[in-house]
């Protein structure tokens, strides 16, 4: 499941057995394709859903959003974790917070 960066230097990828997420830069000219050593772009764990993708990057090519493994899945405690989305967070900020208010 690999996710190339908007850059056009880097692929993004899982891997497999412990379900991190790798980084290697590349480079591509005419027919050739040259990937350097990959290297580990988080410590954390993440939930493995098969052939699923469970990442994605985000538009500035810096975070990523991802599906985390719950502690009993990653070695802790029986925890239920949950998904927290937040939409239109400026809006809600202007909303909360007008303007001139400090």
């Amino acid at each position: 499941m690999p996710k190339w960066s908007k850059n056009g230097k880097e692929i993004f990828f899982r891997t497999l057995e412990v379900s991190r997420i790798m980084v290697a830069t590349y480079r591509a000219t005419g027919q050739s394709f040259e990937a350097d050593k990959p290297v580990l772009w988080s410590e954390g764990q993440f939930t493995n859903r098969g052939t699923s993708r469970n990442f994605d990057l985000a538009p500035d090519g810096k975070r990523f959003a991802v599906l985390r493994a719950p502690e009993s899945e990653a070695g802790g405690n029986n925890r239920t974790d949950r998904f927290v989305m937040i939409l239109n967070v400026f809006e809600e900020l202007r909303r909360r917070v007008p303007a001139g208010k400090n």
